[in-house]
């Protein structure tokens, strides 16, 4: 009897030393200050991209659409500019200024989505890293040739200056949908929506 539980009792130590030598990485210990998704569609009339911050320092999710809007007026200022030096007219349509106000109109305007608190962040944050969230590549690409599609990327920020990125296109870890799931049930918003 001695000897069955001198063998069970070491069978659990060995067990229990294998779980807790799971493969660790040098993300596991560094405190999250903020999650940044970010995504953006396929063909589309001027270049943005979907942005959901979680801040873990204010505790909030965060949705914008962003745009360089600095960038897409110049663009379209120098386009109009280039039709009236070939043409020697104005173009239909919108001026400068009246596309300028619709850009600005149309991005960079963040709206509170959810809020959570502390420990929702740090249970997130547990279940997460427990399913494997810093074990993810840094890329995952179809070879799939696809049309009018776009990727989206998902950045761990970190309090000591790094980052963690993963960037999606069409195809995603097997674990992807399992954490994808924690993000709503913990931080009150899911990944996508």
């Amino acid at each position: 009897m001695k000897k069955i539980c001198c063998l069970f009792s070491v069978a659990v130590l060995l067990l229990t030393a294998l779980v807790g030598c799971a493969s660790k990485t040098e993300y596991d210990d560094k405190t999250v200050v903020k999650i940044v998704r970010y995504a953006v569609d396929g063909i589309v009339d001027v270049p943005f991209g979907y942005e959901r911050v979680y801040d873990f320092t204010a505790g909030q999710v965060i949705d914008d659409t962003v745009a360089d809007v600095e960038q897409i007026v110049k663009e379209f200022t120098d386009s109009y500019n280039a039709y009236y030096d070939e043409f020697g007219e104005v173009p239909s349509g919108e001026t400068p200024e009246e596309y300028e106000a619709r850009m600005r109109e149309r991005f960079n305007h963040p709206k509170v989505l959810a809020r959570f608190s502390r420990e929702d962040g740090e249970q997130f944050l547990e279940r997460a890293i427990s399913l494997g969230i810093y074990r993810w590549k840094d890329s995952y690409r179809t070879d799939k040739v696809i049309v009018d599609g776009g990727g989206f990327s998902i950045t761990v920020f970190f309090s000591d200056g790094a980052k963690k990125g993963t960037y999606f296109y069409f195809e995603e870890p097997s674990n992807f949908d399992r954490i994808a799931e924690v993000f709503g049930n913990y931080l009150g918003a899911p990944l996508f929506s």
